[in-house]
C-alpha cells in the first residue's frame, strides 16, 4: 500500500509539473524553442530567466535573496544561482 501511495504521489507531481510548462508555454508562445524544450523536459541551462526554470522545476524547496538581483534557490538535487533574474550557474547535489 505504501509503494502504491508513493508511486501515484509521484506521478501527481510530474503531472503538476507537467500542467505548469505546458500553460507557461501556452501564456508565452514566443518563447526559445530551446527554452521550451528545457519546460517540457524538466531540466534547466545557464541563461533561462526565474519564470522559465520555475515551469520547468517547480517552486524550489528553499529561497535566499542575497540583494536585488540576486537570488539563490535549493532543490534536494542542486542549488541555482540566478542573477539579474537569469539562471547564472548551479551546483549538483547528486552523487
Amino acid at each position: 500500500m505504501k509503494k502504491l501511495i508513493c508511486i501515484v504521489l509521484v506521478v501527481f507531481g510530474c503531472v503538476a509539473l507537467n500542467f505548469r510548462g505546458k500553460k507557461y508555454i501556452k501564456e508565452h508562445p514566443n518563447t526559445d524553442p530551446k527554452v521550451q524544450h528545457a519546460i517540457l523536459h524538466h531540466y534547466f541551462f545557464r541563461g533561462m530567466t526565474i519564470p522559465e526554470v520555475q515551469a520547468s522545476w517547480g517552486d524550489p524547496d528553499s529561497r535566499y535573496f542575497i540583494d536585488d538581483l540576486t537570488e539563490i534557490w535549493h532543490y534536494k538535487a542542486y542549488t541555482l544561482y540566478f542573477k539579474n533574474f537569469e539562471l547564472d550557474s548551479y551546483v549538483s547535489h547528486k552523487y
